[in-house]
């Protein structure tokens, strides 16, 4: 990190600064300015405390020696929040205010690349020094290039006649301006191999009369062929044709909003996807390289809904965004079916679903999901219009889940997880399948799969498609709990105290025994006990010849019953019979028992929302 500049070290003619707090592509749109300026001025690249790998290696390749890189910190509450935030470069209101005296103090101009000069511009107040100077980072023809906050600037530096031109007949244009071409086009000039949808490869213009265009800033001449629609205009050492946006956006040619603008940035490409669906899906015939005209939008306005004010989305979406929109749209249509659609991202809809995401997440211990983004990446969410989502009616997150399910399964309501598309469109869908329809009916029941008197166990059946719970002691004597298998009820164990309270609840009937009395009773059975024990087999057996009584106390009532331990078998085969004893008593009290079981292993489940994928 060099040391702030001084009187000492600044002898040259002018002391200019540019201001890098941006993503890694606005580099490549200063970096041979700054250092041809350093030739015969006191050049300073004023930035945040980082790495700058690129930064570095780009001043070492164009010899920019006597260019200074100055890391000013931001304040340091700030440093710690974006710290923990993750960012990688600070919010820049918070590291101007820090920096702002010396700012405006040692530099006779400071140069910036984006509208991010506000807060400087106000501290300026009246004063002339610094001057603030504008270079754009990119091609003039979207309406981010033609912001009022241009007449805050002092000097333009343009790229063309073209964008010249449009500013003046806008009223944008500075007193001050000066034709300088646009430096990133020396990549094409030079050769510069670039990542392109044909691959890694250098290109060259088509049409002389492109070149010239761009080379005079009149790009939409250069690069399209209608107002929507852009033209082949380069070909690359492979011998393809290609246009502007077949260039794809790597970090250092335009690509990646880098932390602090990738949640802006986010909510940018979020909401135009939820746009150009919703124009596909009101039958706007839209293929890639299209542009849909943002005059336009308000015409499907009642197909999205949207939390970033369209005016923003409108200036700030960039090309390839478009391309990926557009391609996405499509192929949503496709999978969807058509038919009438709202699209939303950060809507009221969307808090709505967040809020019970968070409630039913808290009041499940312990809490499943540390944060939103774990429980679902969908980014927006497509739901058919005229139906009706019943949300609140949850009481545990499982069943929210498996509500979700539901309603994707039958294309009613679908998260979308959403990834920048180039060419073809690929889906994946994530948690979308093993939704249990309820109610979860109560089937039947056996008392054992083989013989009554080889195993400890019972077995319950419940719901379509059928899933099994079996009931037993899992540790000799005690533990008596039930496990659950199949596709009607998330599959695991279920405690023995849970059993108990869901046929409490449905039915106001509590186990006779507790089970240390119960025990007592397994370990040395009483008559009366071996009687209650036969009265319940006999209450329930459907599938093997009756046993007498004689004979049902001598296989079940010694230290051991077909080698196994007596009193656990005793102990388990009670709590299971009285438990069937009890579906088999009212089959409507046993659908809701079976419904209620169903719901609790819902609730256990460490599944996440259902969503697809878009790539």
């Amino acid at each position: 990190m060099s040391m702030k500049a001084t009187s000492a070290n600044r002898s040259k003619n002018q002391n200019i600064g540019f201001v890098f707090l941006d993503e890694i592509h606005h580099i490549n749109h200063f970096i041979t300015v700054a250092v041809a300026l350093a030739k015969n001025n006191n050049v300073t690249i004023l930035t945040y405390p980082s790495k700058h790998s690129y930064l570095k290696d780009s001043l070492k390749r164009l010899n920019g020696e006597n260019v200074i890189l100055e890391e000013l910190k931001t304040k340091a509450f700030r440093a710690f929040t974006d710290q923990l935030k993750k960012r990688t470069f600070p919010r820049k209101t918070f590291w101007m205010k820090k920096n702002k005296n010396y700012l405006l103090s040692s530099f006779d101009a400071l140069v910036f690349t984006d509208y991010i000069h506000h807060t400087l511009y106000k501290y300026r107040e009246n004063k002339t020094k610094p001057s603030f100077i504008y270079f754009a980072h990119g091609l003039a023809g979207r309406a981010y290039a033609y912001k009022k906050d241009l007449l805050d600037f002092d000097l333009h530096l343009i790229t063309g006649t073209f964008f010249r031109n449009q500013l003046k007949k806008r009223g944008l244009l500075s007193k001050q301006n000066i034709l300088c071409g646009y430096p990133k086009i020396d990549a094409i000039k030079n050769q510069t191999p670039l990542e392109t949808t044909k691959g890694k490869v250098s290109i060259n213009w088509i049409s002389d009369s492109d070149r010239i265009a761009a080379g005079l800033g009149d790009f939409s001449t250069a690069f399209q062929s209608t107002p929507t629609r852009y033209k082949s205009v380069f070909v690359t050492d492979k011998g393809d044709k290609i246009k502007l946006n077949d260039i794809l956006k790597t970090k250092d040619f335009g690509g990646g909003a880098g932390s602090g603008g990738g949640a802006q940035n986010t909510s940018i490409t979020e909401c135009a996807q939820c746009i150009y669906a919703a124009a596909v899906f009101n039958g706007a015939k839209l293929k890639d390289g299209d542009v849909l005209d943002t005059s336009e939008w308000g015409l499907y306005n009642k197909s999205f809904d949207v939390d970033t004010p369209l005016s923003q989305v409108s200036d700030e979406l960039t090309d390839d965004w478009v391309s990926s929109s557009i391609l996405i749209a499509n192929q949503l249509k496709t999978n969807l079916g058509g038919g009438s659609w709202t699209f939303h991202r950060g809507s009221a809809f969307v808090n709505r679903i967040n809020l019970i995401f968070s409630k039913l997440n808290k009041a499940t211990k312990p809490k499943p999901f540390a944060n939103l983004n774990k429980w679902s990446p969908a980014d927006i969410w497509a739901a058919k219009d005229g139906e009706v989502f019943n949300f609140e009616s949850f009481s545990t997150l499982g069943e929210f889940n498996n509500y979700l399910k539901e309603l994707y399964d039958s294309k009613k309501l679908v998260g979308i997880s959403l990834k920048k598309v180039v060419g073809a469109v690929k889906t994946e869908e994530k948690n979308t399948t093993g939704f249990i329809k309820q109610p979860v009916k109560f089937n039947k029941y056996t008392l054992a799969k083989v013989d009554f008197f080889k195993s400890k166990d019972v077995y319950v059946y419940m719901g379509n498609p059928e899933s099994e719970m079996q009931l037993r002691t899992f540790d000799i004597r005690k533990s008596w709990q039930g496990e659950i298998k199949g596709k009607t009820a998330s599959a695991g164990k279920i405690g023995g105290g849970i059993l108990e309270s869901i046929l409490f609840q449905v039915t106001k009937v509590k186990f006779k025994h507790d089970n240390r009395k119960l025990l007592l009773l397994c370990t040395k059975p009483t008559p009366a006990f071996l009687q209650e024990l036969y009265e319940m087999y006999l209450g329930l057996e459907t599938k093997q010849k009756i046993v007498s009584k004689q004979e049902f106390d001598k296989l079940a009532g010694g230290p051991k019953v077909f080698g196994k331990d007596g009193p656990d078998w005793r102990f388990s085969k009670y709590r299971g019979m009285f438990y069937l004893l009890q579906l088999k008593s009212n089959k409507q009290r046993a659908t809701q028992i079976c419904d209620n079981i169903s719901g609790y292993s819902l609730s256990q489940s460490d599944m996440s929302a259902p969503h697809v994928v878009y790539k």
